[in-house]
Protein backbone atom coordinates (compact mmCIF):
# COMPACT_ATOMS: atom_id res chain seq x y z
CA UNK A 1 0.00 0.00 0.00
CA UNK A 2 2.36 2.44 1.16
CA UNK A 3 4.57 1.52 -1.88
CA UNK A 4 1.84 2.13 -4.39
CA UNK A 5 0.75 5.17 -3.08
CA UNK A 6 4.60 6.59 -3.29
CA UNK A 7 4.43 5.66 -6.87
CA UNK A 8 1.24 7.34 -7.99
CA UNK A 9 1.78 10.76 -6.43
CA UNK A 10 5.21 10.93 -7.05
CA UNK A 11 5.15 10.08 -10.58
CA UNK A 12 8.54 12.12 -11.39
CA UNK A 13 10.38 9.56 -8.65
CA UNK A 14 11.75 5.89 -11.08
CA UNK A 15 9.34 3.34 -9.44
CA UNK A 16 12.53 1.27 -9.09
CA UNK A 17 14.27 3.69 -6.97
CA UNK A 18 10.77 3.40 -4.55
CA UNK A 19 11.64 -0.38 -4.67
CA UNK A 20 14.44 -0.04 -4.01
CA UNK A 21 14.76 2.28 -0.94
CA UNK A 22 11.58 1.77 0.93
CA UNK A 23 12.75 -0.95 2.52
CA UNK A 24 15.15 1.13 4.14
CA UNK A 25 12.60 3.74 5.64
CA UNK A 26 8.95 2.08 5.64
CA UNK A 27 9.41 0.88 9.58
CA UNK A 28 11.33 4.01 10.77
CA UNK A 29 9.89 6.66 9.08
CA UNK A 30 8.46 7.43 12.81
CA UNK A 31 11.88 7.97 14.22
CA UNK A 32 11.22 11.70 12.04
CA UNK A 33 7.69 11.86 11.64
CA UNK A 34 5.80 10.04 14.66
CA UNK A 35 2.17 9.32 13.12
CA UNK A 36 1.08 6.21 11.54
CA UNK A 37 0.54 5.82 7.59
CA UNK A 38 -2.68 5.14 7.13
CA UNK A 39 -4.51 6.61 9.82
CA UNK A 40 -6.36 9.96 8.57
CA UNK A 41 -4.77 11.93 5.11
CA UNK A 42 -3.05 14.93 7.20
CA UNK A 43 -0.52 12.45 8.21
CA UNK A 44 -0.11 10.29 5.13
CA UNK A 45 0.71 13.62 3.14
CA UNK A 46 3.37 14.56 5.89
CA UNK A 47 4.67 10.77 5.44
CA UNK A 48 4.69 10.56 2.01
CA UNK A 49 6.52 13.56 1.40
CA UNK A 50 8.94 12.52 4.36
CA UNK A 51 9.55 9.25 2.47
CA UNK A 52 10.23 10.40 -0.81
CA UNK A 53 12.90 13.17 0.35
CA UNK A 54 14.24 10.43 2.25
CA UNK A 55 13.87 8.01 -1.16
CA UNK A 56 15.20 10.48 -3.37
CA UNK A 57 18.31 11.46 -0.99
CA UNK A 58 19.14 8.02 -0.42
CA UNK A 59 19.33 7.42 -4.26
CA UNK A 60 21.66 10.48 -4.86
CA UNK A 61 24.05 9.72 -2.27
CA UNK A 62 24.33 5.74 -3.47
CA UNK A 63 24.77 6.73 -6.61
CA UNK A 64 27.36 9.78 -5.73
CA UNK A 65 25.35 12.79 -6.49
CA UNK A 66 25.67 15.47 -3.96
CA UNK A 67 22.25 16.73 -2.66
CA UNK A 68 22.42 20.34 -2.01
CA UNK A 69 20.02 23.05 -1.09
CA UNK A 70 18.05 24.23 -4.29
CA UNK A 71 18.31 27.84 -5.36
CA UNK A 72 16.87 27.60 -8.83
CA UNK A 73 16.05 24.71 -11.10
CA UNK A 74 15.06 24.81 -14.79
CA UNK A 75 13.74 22.60 -17.77
CA UNK A 76 13.47 23.47 -20.94
CA UNK A 77 11.08 27.01 -20.93
CA UNK A 78 9.83 26.48 -17.18
CA UNK A 79 12.11 27.42 -14.35
CA UNK A 80 11.52 27.65 -10.25
CA UNK A 81 13.06 29.37 -7.42
CA UNK A 82 13.67 28.63 -3.79
CA UNK A 83 14.35 31.20 -1.08
CA UNK A 84 16.28 29.79 0.97
CA UNK A 85 16.64 31.01 4.55
CA UNK A 86 19.97 33.50 5.66
CA UNK A 87 20.60 31.25 8.22
CA UNK A 88 19.07 27.92 8.58
CA UNK A 89 17.69 27.29 12.23
CA UNK A 90 18.91 23.93 12.29
CA UNK A 91 20.55 20.90 10.33
CA UNK A 92 17.81 19.35 10.04
CA UNK A 93 15.69 22.34 8.52
CA UNK A 94 19.25 22.16 5.65
CA UNK A 95 18.54 18.36 4.70
CA UNK A 96 14.90 18.99 4.09
CA UNK A 97 15.31 22.02 2.18
CA UNK A 98 17.32 20.07 -0.06
CA UNK A 99 14.78 18.73 -2.08
CA UNK A 100 11.19 19.66 -2.54
CA UNK A 101 9.65 16.82 -1.11
CA UNK A 102 11.36 18.08 2.27
CA UNK A 103 10.74 21.64 1.81
CA UNK A 104 7.00 20.27 1.82
CA UNK A 105 7.51 17.72 4.35
CA UNK A 106 8.46 20.77 6.77
CA UNK A 107 5.54 23.09 6.02
CA UNK A 108 3.02 20.39 6.27
CA UNK A 109 4.32 19.22 9.50
CA UNK A 110 4.75 22.92 10.78
CA UNK A 111 1.08 23.58 10.15
CA UNK A 112 0.34 19.72 11.34
CA UNK A 113 0.56 21.40 15.05
CA UNK A 114 -2.00 21.02 17.88
CA UNK A 115 -4.70 19.04 18.90
CA UNK A 116 -7.77 18.22 16.65
CA UNK A 117 -11.25 17.65 18.35
CA UNK A 118 -13.70 15.88 16.81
Amino acid sequence: MLADDLKSKFKDLDPRVIDRYLPMYENSYKCYYGANYGRNSCDDEIVLHLLAHLIFTADKQFDGTAVRQTASESVGSVSVSYATPTAPSTNEDMFFNSTIYGQTYLMLKSKNIGCYFV
